[in-house]
């Protein structure tokens, strides 16, 4: 994932905890927002989760959900509106 599609999925999810922080963005919301396969971005989601900036439920597979926790929006608040 080059660094564009980074912040913007970093924008996406500050975005989301922004607007209903109880709530998660799904794995397919997320690939057609950033043009990119599920298997591109799981990787970076399981970053952020092993991180403790995030938390993921996986869906059926290749699915997922993930949503900033509040230290994550903490961390990464500069990429919000």
């Amino acid at each position: 994932m080059n660094e564009n599609k980074m912040e913007k999925f970093l924008q996406i999810l500050v975005e989301q905890y922004e607007s209903e922080p109880l709530y998660n963005v799904t794995s397919s919301s997320l690939r057609s927002r950033l043009g990119l396969p599920v298997e591109d971005i799981r990787p970076y989601a399981e970053a952020l989760e092993e991180e403790g900036l995030a938390h993921k439920v996986e869906g059926f597979a290749p699915t997922f959900t993930i949503g900033l926790n509040e230290r994550g929006h903490r961390t990464f608040i500069k990429y919000g509106r």
